[in-house]
């Protein structure tokens, strides 16, 4: 007898190692993962934000040595007067697309996830084309609408005013339209309605992931529940607003705070539109904080021949991300305890 219930013990523990190095095995990967990507890397950024690099040449030769020393504030010094002074027009754009884009696409998002989820005629089709865009690469959706908004703008432009272009080539139709003050270019490129179109590219862009999210909270809502306010007399639109968003809430609260800590880091598109190269007169009009720091950082290379303190020194860098991140975490803090406070209750 004793001999069976060892045996029996036997099993059971060799199975409880076996799970127990299962569950090992799993776990090592995504902690591994956190610890270099994003704990080392965010350590790594604090630390350099306080350092500072300097170039000499080793004595009798032609190579160039680093040097790390302790830069105290003066990194936060060069970083703040970037953020304050020379970069005010940036956070002023990077307020205005939030402000234009997040409620429309709010808006939109909730109202076709709506749509998808209580199955109306074509819901099924509707969802996929709505989401094929996410499927193919972003550099050939804003290829694309780079095309609309040129060539496609240009041959609008020509139906309108010619009814159109009666055999013309692309050259002597362009030559023709310059002559006449009709077109001068990609709408991408004009200064009185760039920031609309790229506004406009964002909330298109960004339709196929909310619509995936906001309809697949929705699909987890309880029949009974819909069922019993039907019979209470309750339309379209009192469930969607009574019933579907109070219990999709904290899916909506989630995706709200993201959407305010990335208010500037977010390049609204700019790289895939423009790449580096946008002209300092259209920067103006749509250059976001978070373009002006991608822009900074592709040039980091560039440190070896600027100035210590150069607006382009990682140092420099790493310390206008810590200010950012210093305004923005309370902010985000603030609108989620408003947003959980204030919201609707499932009650």
């Amino acid at each position: 007898m004793k001999t069976t219930n060892s045996i029996k013990k036997k099993e059971v523990d060799s199975r409880m190692r076996s799970r127990l190095i299962f569950y090992i095995i799993m776990l090592i990967w995504p902690v591994l993962q956190n610890t270099i990507f994003y704990i080392f890397v965010n350590f790594n950024s604090f630390i350099l934000a306080f350092q500072k690099y300097d170039y000499v040449q080793v004595p009798g030769t032609l190579e160039v040595m680093q040097q790390i020393t302790f830069a105290g504030f003066s990194n936060f010094s060069v970083a703040w007067s970037e953020l304050l002074v020379n970069n005010s027009y940036m956070i002023a754009n990077s307020l205005k697309f939030f402000a234009l884009d997040f409620p429309i696409q709010l808006t939109l998002a909730l109202a076709f996830s709506f749509y998808i989820y209580k199955k109306y005629p074509a819901a099924g089709a509707f969802k996929v084309c709505l989401f094929l865009p996410q499927i193919i690469s972003g550099l050939v959706f804003c290829a694309i609408f780079k095309y609309i908004v040129a060539d496609g703008y240009m041959q609008v432009v020509t139906l309108i005013n010619y009814g159109g272009n009666h055999g013309m080539t692309v050259k002597h139709l362009l030559e023709k339209l310059a002559e006449d003050g009709l077109y001068t270019g990609s709408l991408l490129q004009k200064t009185n309605s760039v920031f609309g179109i790229v506004a406009f590219y964002n909330i298109w862009f960004s339709f196929g992931v909310n619509i995936l999210m906001y309809s697949s909270a929705m699909s987890g809502i309880d029949e009974s529940v819909v069922e019993s306010a039907q019979l209470d007399g309750c339309n379209v639109f009192q469930e969607f607003w009574h019933i579907s968003v109070p219990l999709i809430y904290p899916t909506l609260v989630s995706l709200v705070i993201v959407s305010i800590a990335g208010l500037f880091t977010n390049q609204v598109s700019l790289v895939s539109l423009y790449g580096t190269n946008l002209s300092s007169e259209l920067k103006r009009k749509v250059g976001t904080l978070g373009y002006e720091l991608y822009c900074k950082t592709s040039l980091v290379g560039n440190v070896r021949e600027a100035n210590n303190f150069s607006e382009h020194h990682p140092g420099v860098l790493s310390a206008w991300g810590l200010i950012v991140s210093a305004v923005m975490v309370p902010v985000s803090l603030t609108a989620r305890k408003l947003l959980v406070k204030l919201g609707p209750s499932v009650d």
